[in-house]
């Protein structure tokens, strides 16, 4: 999928994606499945051969509150983080193999990736170190243009 169709919700007739997160080759979207509020579907994407690809999703989830415990999902060979903070705080992830810093985005939103082997029981080092978060939002209901920084409603 491209960039732009990281904003279509999975149920396009009623969902409404309130936000999505990129950092370099990686992002998580929060589909709001019948615009709601209460229905969220956050989805991991790696972006690999000039496409975002899926990498896990997490249905029935919530949105992170700020300062809040971060929502972390191991599926497949990945682990993936999500989390809110003040804008530019940085935020240690304890993973089983050790510790990762990540530091949030003008808006708060930060993601963390690895690939681990859960059948050895740990974590080997993420593919790329840490970077500064880049922050993709558009205001909810308004699908293609150009990407804005907005805070999530």
């Amino acid at each position: 999928m491209t960039a732009d169709q990281l904003w279509i919700s999975s149920v396009p007739r009623f969902g409404v994606v309130r936000t999505v997160i990129v950092d370099g080759s990686f992002a998580a979207r929060f589909d709001d499945l019948n615009g709601d509020g209460r229905e969220i579907e956050l989805s991991f994407f790696r972006f690999d051969a000039g496409q975002w690809e899926e990498t896990a999703s997490l249905d029935d989830t919530r949105m992170p509150e700020i300062g809040g415990r971060p929502i972390v999902l191991a599926s497949g060979w990945d682990a993936h983080a999500v989390g809110r903070g003040r804008p530019g705080q940085r935020w240690q992830l304890e993973w089983i193999d050790g510790t990762r810093l990540v530091q949030a985005d003008p808006d708060g939103w930060w993601i963390a990736f690895a690939e681990h082997d859960l059948t050895h029981g740990r974590f080997p080092e993420p593919r790329a170190p840490a970077r500064r978060l880049i922050p993709v939002s558009r205001a909810a209901g308004t699908p293609g243009g150009p990407p804005r920084a907005t805070t999530p409603r």
